[in-house]
C-alpha cells in the first residue's frame, strides 16, 4: 500500500512527464514552422533585389522568411494561400534572369521561391517529410 508521501511523489512524477511531453510537443511543433534553408536564401535574394529595382512595401513576410525564425501557423498559411493564388508569368524574359528580374520573379523569391511552395503546402497539408534535407533543392 502507498502512503501518502508515495503519493504526492508519483503524483509530481507524472506531472513533470506530462509537463516535459508537453514541451517535447511544443519544441517539435516550433522546429517546423522553421524553414529549410533554400527558403531563407530566396527570401534574402529577392529582398536584395527588391530593395535594388524596386517594389512594394508590405515585406514583412519576406524578411521574417528570410530570418530562418520559427513562423507562425497564420505566417505559413499566408505562404500556402500566396503559392495556391499567385500565377506568375514564367514566360516573361525577366523570369530566372538575375540581371534583369521581372517583378513576379522577384515577388516568388520574396515568398521562399519553389521549394517554399511545396514545403508550405506539405505543412499544411500536415505531410511534411521527416528529413529536412528532402527539402534542400536550390531555388
Amino acid at each position: 500500500m502507498l502512503d501518502t508521501f508515495s503519493l504526492a511523489t508519483k503524483a509530481s512524477q507524472v506531472r513533470f512527464g506530462l509537463a516535459s511531453m508537453s514541451l517535447l510537443v511544443a519544441l517539435a511543433a516550433q522546429k517546423n514552422r522553421i524553414l529549410p534553408e533554400p527558403v531563407s536564401n530566396a527570401a534574402k535574394l529577392g529582398l536584395e533585389w527588391h530593395y535594388k529595382f524596386g517594389g512594394g512595401k508590405n515585406i514583412g513576410l519576406a524578411k521574417a522568411i528570410a530570418s530562418r525564425k520559427a513562423l507562425t501557423h497564420e505566417q505559413i498559411e499566408a505562404i500556402a494561400d500566396f503559392f495556391e493564388t499567385f500565377e506568375p508569368d514564367r514566360k516573361d524574359p525577366g523570369w530566372m534572369n538575375h540581371d534583369n528580374p521581372s517583378p513576379d520573379w522577384i515577388l516568388w523569391l520574396l515568398m521562399g521561391g519553389d521549394v517554399a511552395c511545396l514545403w508550405s503546402m506539405h505543412y499544411r497539408d500536415g505531410c511534411l517529410h521527416p528529413n529536412p534535407m528532402a527539402y534542400n533543392e536550390p531555388f
